[in-house]
């Protein structure tokens, strides 16, 4: 039996290394892409367009609209003299941010200054901000941004006239508040990404080559041939799918190494037994998922489309992209079942936080679940279509 296993693996091995495309889907393209696609992947909100409407024209109002243009994640449309000139680049897209300085500005900051006999001041000065809100998540970042500038430079205008008055501004405020970001220093959001579009681009490449194997087998008639043969369908569900696990695992690895010394990923804290655990699991589910997929579809064509379908369930309801703990509950709790949750969450702790393996017992079970199920699934699919 072992004999018989060990000769259909080698008869996948010596297709696959026939098949250049197979190669290049498994050993260049999750390379290439995931070192080109790290840069556009981002939240990062850079080169903002903005302009300023500057009602004031003193030395203030001159200072925070320097302030505003120095700083490089926005990139500067100009002076605008009108509120309706403003609203109409708003509308034509020109920009995506609005400043609008009031008149009396800077009368209004001097107002607002605490005196330094009876600690008095006037109502403070109003900035308004007019955002595009067609995509909320930029508008809010570029708003906060914008917000972040302008209160750095309103406390250190205050810091100013507090220090003239002979006061010192650490005395009045009660609360010092120093953070200390761990794991990503540098806020480096390439270390967050690049790994789960690494593992996205390996689950595509697993199940597809996979799947592909086996189809093509039914396309051209061979697939017949072995089921007439001594070796039982188990074994020829293995010998596809064993050497595509096996490839898979060091496709990860190596695309890791690779795209790590790209993007300048640490792994000084990294536990490779427990990342070699995980992607072993989890190598298993994608090549089951492309064995299942293979007795469902009769065509490379629907087979693509297939696993396309599940993937982009898997992407959006992953933790990939979007905020996982911002998902309903229910949709949470139907997420269990999705491989590349589980993976992301372990391959994301073990690398950034270097967290221990035995912290993640629970998303190895689950994906020990996972596979078994698929697998099982694939392969009583596989007896019925094959009987």
């Amino acid at each position: 039996m072992l004999r018989r296993l060990l000769a259909m693996i080698r008869k996948e091995f010596l297709q696959i290394r026939r098949d250049k495309q197979s190669t290049m889907m498994l050993f260049v393209l999750p390379i290439l892409q995931t070192m080109i696609l790290g840069y556009a992947m981002t939240r990062d909100v850079r080169n903002i367009s903005m302009g300023i409407l500057d009602l004031d024209r003193s030395p203030a109002s001159s200072s925070l609209s320097e302030r505003l243009i120095q700083n490089d994640r926005f990139v500067n449309q100009g002076h605008f003299q009108s509120m309706e000139e403003m609203r109409q680049a708003l509308l034509a897209g020109t920009i995506i941010l609005g400043v609008v300085i009031p008149r009396e500005f800077a009368l209004q900051i001097e107002g607002a200054t605490p005196d330094a006999v009876t600690m008095e001041s006037e109502s403070p000065a109003n900035i308004t901000l007019l955002v595009d809100g067609q995509d909320a998540a930029s508008a809010g970042t570029a708003a906060g941004y914008a917000g972040a500038i302008i209160g750095q430079w309103s406390l250190e205008t205050l810091r100013h006239e507090l220090l003239a008055q002979g006061m010192d501004m650490a005395s009045l405020s009660p609360l010092d508040l120093r953070d200390r970001i761990l794991n990503n220093p540098e806020l480096e959001y390439s270390w967050f990404m690049v790994p789960g579009m690494l593992i996205i681009l390996v689950t595509m490449t697993g199940a597809l080559l996979t799947s592909f194997s086996l189809v093509r087998e039914r396309e051209n008639g061979t697939l017949e041939q072995l089921l007439v043969t001594p070796v039982n369908p188990i074994q020829i569900l293995l010998g596809k799918a064993l050497p595509y696990w096996i490839l898979s695992q060091v496709t990860f690895f190596l695309s890791l190494g690779i795209v790590g010394w790209w993007y300048n990923i640490p792994f000084g804290r990294t536990d490779f037994l427990g990342l070699y655990i995980g992607i072993a699991f989890y190598a298993l589910t994608s090549v089951s998922l492309g064995i299942l997929v293979s007795t469902i579809v009769s065509s490379q064509q629907q087979a693509l489309f297939l696993i396309w379908f599940f993937l982009i369930f898997f992407i959006l309801t992953s933790g990939f992209m979007l905020p996982f703990e911002s998902m309903p509950n229910w949709m949470q709790n139907l997420t269990e079942f999705n491989a590349v949750r589980h993976f992301l969450y372990m391959v994301r702790a073990l690398i950034l936080r270097g967290a221990p393996p035995h912290t993640l017992l629970p998303e190895y079970l689950k994906l020990v679940v996972i596979a078994l199920i698929l697998f099982t699934t694939s392969v009583i699919m596989f007896r019925r279509k094959a009987s």
